[in-house]
């Protein structure tokens, strides 16, 4: 709008309005430019705002997606695909979340009277820590006292692994190797000193202090040339059981696959694929790669054996995660292909039984037959039971296994946990402990399934 233009319509305005003598130019110069003025701020106050909205519309629709998202498919799915990006193989333990987490960059050892205990490995992070040590030389036949191995942090707090479930064992003829699992660290942590009480009386040190010095995961990732990313195509069903690949791994030394195993409530827990012949990788030129480690890594859960109950789509799972190890894949395969045949579930029941012997010793008397049990939504019935013979180290020894008819042609197998009526496991008798001319009561507690399926997922390397 004009200068001019403007005037005399503000003029004339005025005119009607009060109907005064005729104005003096001055102020009707003043008022004119001072009207002049109010478009142009309308017009910058309006352009403001749309720069804010501009701005900030695509924050606001990420974060409406995020809050929606987890609404729908629930907050640790989420979450994990966010996660997941930030995951990475540490090997011994599995695939982790390697943000703000430290590792061991080399073995540490410690000899006292002959003994060493070799630090293998470490792993802190912010959602879970572990040590994975050796003990070399370890006298007798017991296992260390797990309930006194801590973490002493630069600050003087001690954290103990409190002979916690997830702590394996696994013997070998030289060695006793133990993964520690300890709670998380909310705060970076690049030193600390493993610290182990010996037993009573066993050594001459009642304490072993190893200090050890941690390096960022971001560095063994850069070192190692490590490749992190998640599939696209990550889900697979099959003998109503879904497996998902969460995070892959990949460098020259390894391929490491997470999965987990999603099984409905109702159908039983997820406890385990069915070994290494049931689990491979192929790429799409038909190359196979074997399974060469199944780690059974702890998540959230206090007990590794026991799955996280996940709940999506208003359907109650069982998840259960689980770190596969394979080659290095050979060239620049395209797409890889991950194969399963056969995943085990298990199910905790609570079922009385009785059983008499004579003196040969020969189950005699059979309280209940033919008794349904459900498992995996199919029913599988039990005819008898019998006591069976076997050698062990030159050694004849028996034990009791429930009879079922045919299986459905989803199982390969299943099999009964059996516990006296005391609570103790029943597990093998020698024939001197037999229970020959006398009734025993026992119960079922648990019951076991191998699951036969073609779980096969397919997916696009980046």
């Amino acid at each position: 709008m004009g200068r001019n233009k403007m005037d005399n319509e503000f003029e004339t305005l005025l005119r009607r309005a009060v109907q005064p003598p005729l104005p003096d130019a001055q102020f009707v110069a003043r008022l004119g430019e001072q009207f002049d003025l109010q478009p142009a701020i309308v017009t910058n106050s309006l352009k403001t705002k749309e720069r804010f909205f501009t701005r900030y519309r695509l924050a606001f629709f990420c974060i409406l997606f995020l809050v929606l998202s987890i609404i729908v498919i629930g907050p640790k799915t989420v979450m994990g695909a966010i996660k997941g990006f930030a995951e990475t193989y540490i090997p011994g333990f599995g695939i982790v979340d390697s943000t703000n987490a430290f590792y061991l960059p080399e073995p540490v050892e410690y000899t006292e009277e002959g003994v060493t205990l070799k630090v293998e490995q470490v792993f802190i992070g912010h959602e879970e820590a572990f040590v994975l040590v050796d003990f070399i030389n370890f006298p007798g036949e017991d296992y260390p006292d797990l309930y006194h191995v801590f973490l002493r942090l630069p600050d003087g707090q001690e954290i103990g692994s409190g002979g916690r479930a997830q702590n394996s064992v696994i013997y070998s003829p030289d060695n006793i190797e133990i993964n520690l699992n300890f709670p998380g660290m909310s705060e970076p942590v690049d030193q600390l000193t493993l610290v182990w009480r010996t037993p009573y009386g066993m050594f001459q040190k009642a304490y072993w202090e190893i200090p050890l010095r941690l390096s960022p995961v971001k560095e063994y990732e850069t070192k190692t040339a490590v490749i992190n990313y998640q599939p696209e195509a990550s889900i697979a069903s099959s003998a109503g059981v879904d497996i998902r690949i969460n995070s892959v791994s990949e460098n020259s030394q390894y391929t490491a696959v997470e999965i987990y195993i999603n099984s409905p409530v109702e159908y039983g827990k997820p406890s385990d694929i069915m070994g290494a012949k049931t689990i491979w990788l192929e790429d799409e030129s038909g190359r196979r790669y074997e399974m060469e480690k199944n780690i059974l890594f702890a998540n959230y859960a206090d007990d590794p054996l026991e799955p996280e109950i996940v709940i999506t789509k208003g359907i109650s799972y069982y998840a259960l995660r689980r770190t596969i190890t394979f080659a290095p894949l050979a060239g620049n395969p395209e797409e890889l292909i991950l194969h399963v045949a056969g995943v085990s579930i298990s199910k905790d029941i609570v079922l009385p039984l009785q059983l008499e012997f004579d003196d040969s010793p020969t189950i005699i008397a059979f309280q209940r037959e033919n008794i349904p049990v459900i498992i995996a939504d199919s029913e599988v019935v039990i005819t008898g039971i019998d006591l069976v013979q076997s050698e062990l180290d030159k050694n004849i020894y028996y034990h009791l296994k429930l009879r079922t008819n045919p299986l459905p042609d989803k199982f390969q197998s299943v099999d009964f946990l059996l516990y006296s009526d005391k609570g103790t496991y029943l597990d093998w008798w020698s024939e001197a402990d037999l229970p020959k001319n006398q009734e025993i009561r026992l119960n079922v507690m648990s019951v076991f399934a191998r699951l036969n399926g073609n779980w096969e997922i397919r997916w696009t390397r980046p």
